[in-house]
């Protein structure tokens, strides 16, 4: 039976430390983005190593307003969707994307220019 618990929590140790163990998603809190503002969800790849992923630009009731799909992000390089006029609460996910990888965020901005107004981190 000794035998039997090591081999059980050797696996669950092994598990745990597998790569898909700490792909969780990432996601900002929800801010209020209204009519003629832009939202832009940013990725960076903080890593030494290119990375796939995806980011969603998510309603507050948990329809996704803009999905990048899969794509290969290199180390310091930054993926950026953007979507117009979501004229509500949002917030961006970002799909299995490892904590220690990678930093998100959600901007809010007005105009051509690109200025941000808001910007919230990725928790």
């Amino acid at each position: 039976m000794y035998s039997f618990r090591r081999i059980l929590a050797a696996a669950a140790l092994l598990a745990a430390m597998s790569p898909a163990a700490h792909a969780l998603d990432l996601v900002t809190p929800a801010i209020w983005v209204g009519q003629s503002t832009n939202a832009a969800c940013r990725l960076v790849n903080i890593s030494a190593s290119p990375i796939t992923a995806q980011i969603q630009l998510v309603e507050g009731d948990g329809t996704v307003l803009n999905d990048s799909g899969s794509f290969m992000v290199w180390p310091g390089r930054t993926a950026t969707i953007v979507t117009a006029d979501p004229g509500g609460n949002v917030y961006c996910r970002f799909v299995k994307a490892s904590k220690s990888k990678v930093r998100g965020s959600l901007a809010a901005y007005v105009g051509d220019d690109g200025t941000d107004h808001t910007v919230v981190a990725a928790q």
